[in-house]
């Protein structure tokens, strides 16, 4: 007789189960708490800080040092080296060596005392919006707080009264140049973002289900025969969705451009490079989580919780600069990065494929390094309940071939003589 259905015995059923199942009890009560430290860590610096700035100084003058002093104590820049021309300047913030540079003008000094002075020029990479607001911001603060400060006390040195100060004194003027975006357009800004993120997540859903539903429908043992040989599991499992990974980049792509009409300045051999490579280590990943997950539920639910992170730590929603170190190494470690990086370096900057080759490289490193613990692990712990339970199986006694029915053995009948 069943027992009675009540609404105590089943809360409690409920609440076992939840503790019971290690990635429901994560998600709902570890995971809140970890991603609030995660975010609010992300953001605690509550500004962009100290992105790399090339300084091109024309002038050579005391002005101009005391000048590239300041912008370099500005806590939003941060001077990382100088160059000698526009063209090594904009070289430099095409590979990404420097997010912005700042030039200063030949005569400076002396056209500000005849009160005809040149703009200072402030050229940012406009493929991050924040770090473009965040430069030119804090440049045009240097500028206009020096021009103010700064040089009225060094005329007051040099003997001027007030009066004199004014009618000599000319405002330093500022001026910026954004380059890749002149145009302050997020749809290009955040839309390949978006766009990136999701081609990760579905690429994570798919092949993370793959192996899950091997194991979920009970045939996953039929491959124990290619134990000795994961790559050929892997290869079974992975190249499908590779290849429409490739294709389902061209084709966000295509609509991007041709339907939104994105910008796009680059190579469709670029594209495909990346795309290429992006592919084979989100497959990876991915194999790699559906090797460890016992069902298809429990593959989404960590395919989840590892993309979740992956667009906030990427750089493209909040730049990386401003991290906090050790997020920066974790976002290093992640594919998304890198794609996003050569893909906005392809469309909006139009690089070859030789410049965006190191992002690539790095893509492809994450890949192998998952794709190498993959196969070691389907090569000494996915089979190794699959092996004992044949084990098991070789044993065992031999059973009965009557056993297998249900009904009890039918005796043949004897014939019996009987003496005459």
């Amino acid at each position: 007789m069943n027992d009675r259905l009540t609404i105590g015995s089943m809360l409690a059923e409920e609440w076992k189960n939840i503790f019971k199942d290690r990635v429901i009890f994560v998600i709902l009560l570890i995971g809140p708490i970890f991603y609030t430290f995660f975010f609010a860590s992300l953001y605690s610096h509550r500004a962009v800080l100290e992105i790399p700035t090339l300084i091109y100084d024309e002038d050579q003058s005391q002005l101009s040092q005391q000048i590239i002093q300041a912008l370099d104590a500005h806590q939003s820049i941060k001077v990382v080296g100088e160059v000698h021309s526009s063209r090594e300047l904009r070289q430099a913030i095409d590979n990404g060596e420097a997010r912005a540079g700042v030039i200063i003008p030949a005569d400076l000094e002396a056209k500000l005392k005849r009160g005809t002075p040149t703009p200072i020029v402030a050229a940012v990479d406009g493929t991050n919006l924040m770090i473009t607001n965040a430069v030119v911001k804090g440049a045009n603060e240097v500028v206009t707080t020096y021009s103010y400060g700064t040089t009225t006390k060094k005329l007051q040195q040099q003997g001027m009264k007030d009066e004199q100060v004014s009618a000599t004194l000319s405002i330093i003027p500022f001026t910026s140049r954004t380059l890749y975006n002149p145009t302050y357009d997020y749809v290009d800004f955040l839309v390949t973002g978006m766009a990136g993120t999701t081609l990760q997540q579905v690429m994570f859903m798919a092949v993370g289900m793959a192996v899950a539903r091997e194991k979920e429908e009970r045939t996953w043992s039929r491959f124990a025969v290619w134990k000795r040989s994961p790559w050929k599991i892997m290869f079974v499992k992975m190249f499908p969705y590779w290849l429409i990974g490739i294709l389902n980049v061209f084709v966000v792509m295509a609509i991007l451009t041709s339907v939104y009409e994105l910008s796009f300045r680059g190579s469709a051999w670029s594209i495909l490079l990346i795309a290429v490579v992006f592919s084979f280590t989100v497959a990876s990943v991915g194999y790699l989580l559906s090797l460890i997950a016992p069902n298809k539920i429990t593959a989404l639910q960590i395919s989840m919780l590892v993309a979740l992170p992956s667009f906030s730590l990427s750089g493209h929603s909040w730049p990386m600069e401003a991290m906090p170190k050790f997020l920066q190494v974790i976002a290093h470690g992640l594919p998304l990065t890198y794609f996003l990086e050569a893909v906005r370096a392809v469309m909006l900057k139009g690089l070859t494929t030789a410049q965006v080759l190191k992002d690539c490289i790095a893509t492809g490193l994450i890949g192998l390094i998952t794709l190498l613990a993959s196969l070691l692990y389907s090569r000494f712990v996915s089979f190794r309940h699959t092996a004992d339970h044949d084990a098991d199986q070789v044993l065992a006694p031999p059973v009965p071939a009557f056993a297998e029915s249900s009904q009890p053995p039918v005796m043949a009948a004897q014939t019996t003589t009987t003496p005459m």
